[in-house]
């Protein structure tokens, strides 16, 4: 099992009045077999931790197997060493554990609420699949969104 990186750009969205900021990742390429997808690092400057944010992701597609797979946050001091999964909600927080992948039912958005009150790091990323079971084909389309900083 690998991890892919979805090799796409964080966008920005106007969402709140601008009380919020919100940023989608581009859709990702389609067939993925039994990878760990995650989301490129979201940076410091993003001021996630110590604070409560949504995190999502958006199934676009979905054929194939209908193994249940997660959806989850990892932690790095460096943007490039990620956490891993032995130690849970300390090495890394689970968002979701239910989402059945390769069914219509699959589709849509799978929203959660990330609270990092007690987490200090400087990069976070998301992921899916950290069990490595098969996914078929799978297009999907990660985004995060927090109270601005005052």
């Amino acid at each position: 099992m690998a991890d892919v990186v979805v090799s796409k750009s964080w966008t920005p969205v106007s969402v709140g009045g601008g009380y919020y900021i919100t940023n989608t990742l581009g859709e990702s390429d389609g067939s993925h077999g039994t990878d760990k997808i995650v989301s490129p690092p979201i940076s410091a400057g993003a001021k996630l931790a110590g604070s409560q944010g949504l995190f999502f992701v958006n199934i676009a597609t979905a054929t194939g197997n209908t193994n249940v797979i997660d959806f989850f946050l990892e932690f790095s001091a460096d943007g490039t060493n990620w956490t891993d999964h032995a130690n849970t909600d300390t090495a890394y927080a689970p968002l979701l554990t239910s989402i059945t992948g390769g069914s219509s039912s699959t589709t849509g958005y799978k929203i959660a609420l990330g609270d990092n009150k007690l987490r200090r790091f400087p990069y976070v990323r998301m992921g899916i699949n950290s069990a490595g079971v098969a996914l078929g084909n799978l297009t999907l389309q990660f985004g995060y969104s927090f109270l601005k900083p005052s």
